[in-house]
């Protein structure tokens, strides 16, 4: 099934195919446990539940202001089946996302996200 990764490691977002399922969607993001991150309209965004102990140590994304660790993957939604192929171009998710780069404050992590001119 048509999906779009979004891979903060290279910092790029790119078009694959994937088993609609979620040991299919594991794979691609390489987490044991995926979670659903975010739903733009008509679709969703699984990112990995197994987030690593250190976040400064984490690859970032940012999308409609909340960040997120690891690589995203977005796939369609119907109410028939579940999951259905993503009809956002890569185009469209680049708009969206920006590379966010996580800042040791003296309250904690920060984020810097990169500004698209």
């Amino acid at each position: 099934m048509r999906a779009i990764v979004i891979d903060p490691f290279e910092q790029r977002v790119l078009e694959t195919e994937v088993e609609p399922t979620l040991d299919g969607v594991a794979e691609l993001i390489g987490c044991e446990e995926p979670e659903i991150g975010m739903l733009p309209t008509d679709h969703c965004m699984y990112v990995s539940a197994d987030v690593g102990m250190s976040r400064l140590a984490d690859t970032f994304f940012a999308w409609g202001g909340e960040v997120f660790a690891g690589r995203g993957v977005i796939l369609g939604t119907d109410e028939e089946t579940g999951a259905s192929p993503c009809t956002l171009t890569v185009e469209d998710v680049q708009e969206q996302v920006r590379w966010a780069y996580p800042v040791l404050a003296s309250d904690g992590v920060r984020f810097a996200v990169e500004v698209k001119l």
